[in-house]
């Protein structure tokens, strides 16, 4: 019998998190990419070479996408990103993830977010909810953009971008609580899911980055939105409780205008 998508995904998140365990046991090589908090380790390379060979063995016809270079394009593609929040596990701290989702056509369908620190995973089906382990997950209880609890990511290749700066400002005088780290974007978007955190924003992502954990939080009862605010900026994407993430676009396309 052929095993699900969210099967296939679980099984290659998994591989993907006991490949980077396993690689940290070594001193691992460290590469800067585009700026001296964006790295790349053989950890995460390790994960990625992990991830593929599971969906190369179990979905051989598929496309994939991953961060660190596997691109087979196709109607079905997996994404990848084996190390979520690569600085965080450099310096020794909790907030990453390994993730692999599937999309279909550009519409996603699976996600499978692998916290190997907590030793938790957060996945969804679309149409079928989302659940943390065997526990379904649902959003926060709305709240004011007042009292919200909002994640982002300052990354500084993305600070010159039109429109950035003053959304950060805008966050920061515009919310209850900004978790403004440097951590995993969709281990954050799961925690969204999960009701320990309201909303979520950042530009300019790679797929991998945003589909996996956008569903996460849509089958979960959230809302997720991606928009353009001014033609020379950056796509933003956000995602929240429906009040929160209306909120934040309201906030963002405000600030960016």
């Amino acid at each position: 019998m052929r095993d699900s998508d969210l099967d296939v995904a679980h099984t290659a998140a998994t591989a993907a998190s006991e490949a980077v365990l396993a690689a940290l046991r070594s001193p691992v090589h460290i590469e800067e990419k585009s700026a001296p908090t964006d790295l790349v380790t053989d950890a995460d390379r390790a994960g990625e070479d992990a991830a593929v060979a599971v969906l190369s063995a179990r979905r051989p016809g598929d496309g994939v996408r991953g961060e660190e270079g596997h691109l087979t394009p196709g109607r079905r593609e997996w994404l990848i990103d084996p190390v979520d929040g690569t600085l965080n596990l450099v310096r020794g701290l909790p907030g990453w993830s390994s993730v692999v989702g599937l999309w279909i056509e550009g519409e996603a369908e699976v996600a499978v977010v692998s916290d190997a620190v907590a030793g938790q995973t957060f996945a969804a089906e679309r149409g079928h909810g989302a659940r943390r382990d065997d526990r379904p997950m649902h959003v926060r209880e709305e709240t004011g953009l007042d009292g919200a609890v909002v994640a982002t990511y300052l990354q500084p290749a993305k600070r010159a971008m039109p429109g950035v700066t003053e959304v950060n400002h805008a966050l920061f005088g515009g919310v209850g609580a900004l978790r403004a780290g440097a951590g995993s974007g969709n281990l954050e978007l799961a925690w969204l899911a999960d009701g320990r955190i309201d909303g979520w924003v950042q530009p300019d992502l790679a797929p991998w980055d945003w589909v996996p954990g956008a569903l996460l939080v849509r089958e979960a009862g959230g809302r997720t939105a991606e928009f353009r605010p001014r033609p020379d900026g950056p796509v933003w994407c956000v995602a929240g409780t429906p009040a929160v993430c209306d909120a934040l676009v309201d906030l963002v396309c405000r600030a960016a205008g």
